[in-house]
């Protein structure tokens, strides 16, 4: 790593405009501290060629090529798949993502599975109409739960729906087993949790992009789904087969879906997802908190407190992994 004392570091986030007490703690955390901003693409192609560590990555994929002391970059998403993993790999960069969200995205996405379940999306309307009416298509409160994908975030899913005394499936790529995990029982195989689908409840996808995931959940997936089921997908919108996942609602089929992520994202107000059966939607907005700016800054100064101290990094990813995945 670079001298304390000739640390050069660059802002470009993707989710809002640093904040000046951002730039001064930053600056704080030793005396040959520099830090710049990025506000636009050519500004951060300038800049990266004698930077030593990004904050962000708005940029990153165009400003790559003039890194020349470059060692370190700190997304601000939980997903690295739309990053340029190979390109970093290849200039030896480190790569940390952020999961200081997962429990707001959690959070979001029980909020929507109650909301599907308790039909409120059809109480707004009724409001907006003027109808006082009381006669909904209820569905049984949820005992089963899938979470496919056990990671930070599907993990955080699980504790909510463990502490609501739910029995949690998780669905995972290997078969071993964490400690301490809030599943019941988890599943590795296709064919294993294609069988138990007709028994869940609530099924929510909480999955990465990648080669293997990409439509995971396909027209097989969802016809296995119980009438009652409940589909929530907060992951990425690639995993879930979109146009499937409409005709089995258009078909009334499915207790409901919701989705934060969607594959195509909706066109204009003729769209014809608006008008899907059932269908809730937020538009990528989970991770979305008042709080949000001040938690990123507070997480990347810490971390650059770790990158002066020579420590081991939070969140690290292993672009060769990754990168075997896409």
């Amino acid at each position: 790593m670079p001298s304390p004392d000739d640390v050069n570091i660059l802002l470009m986030y993707s989710t809002h405009d640093p904040s000046e007490g951002h730039r001064h703690r930053l600056e704080g955390l030793g005396s040959g501290i520099q830090v710049s901003m990025a506000s636009e693409e050519s500004e951060a192609i300038a800049l990266t060629e004698r930077t030593d560590a990004i904050l962000g990555h708005r940029y990153l994929r165009q400003s790559l090529p003039a890194a020349q002391r470059l060692q370190w970059v700190q997304s601000t998403a939980g997903g690295v798949d739309r990053l340029p993993l190979r390109k970093l790999a290849a200039q030896d960069v480190t790569l940390t993502r952020m999961t200081i969200a997962a429990g707001d995205i959690a959070r979001h996405a029980l909020a929507l599975a109650w909301a599907v379940t308790r039909r409120l999306p059809e109480a707004i309307r009724r409001q907006v109409a003027g109808a006082w009416d009381k006669d909904f298509d209820w569905l049984p409160l949820p005992r089963t739960s899938i979470v496919f994908g056990t990671g930070t975030i599907g993990t955080a899913i699980a504790r909510r729906l463990e502490a609501e005394e739910q029995t949690v499936y998780g669905v995972k790529r290997t078969q071993k087993d964490p400690q301490g995990t809030p599943f019941d029982r988890f599943l590795t195989k296709r064919k294993e949790w294609l069988e138990i689908l007709s028994e869940v409840d609530w099924c929510f996808l909480a999955l990465p992009h990648t080669a293997e995931t990409k439509e995971l959940f396909d027209e097989a997936a969802i016809d296995e789904l119980g009438n009652q089921a409940v589909v929530v997908n907060v992951g990425r919108g690639e995993t879930l087969s979109t146009s499937a996942l409409r005709r089995a609602l258009e078909n009334g089929r499915l207790g409901g879906a919701a989705l934060d992520v969607i594959v195509p994202e909706p066109e204009g107000e003729d769209d014809p997802v608006w008008d899907t059966p059932r269908l809730l939607l937020t538009p990528y907005v989970a991770a979305h908190t008042a709080t949000r700016a001040d938690k990123i800054e507070r997480f990347c100064e810490a971390q650059v407190q770790r990158f002066l101290n020579d420590e081991p990094l939070q969140d690290q990813v292993d672009l060769q992994r990754c990168i075997e995945r896409t």
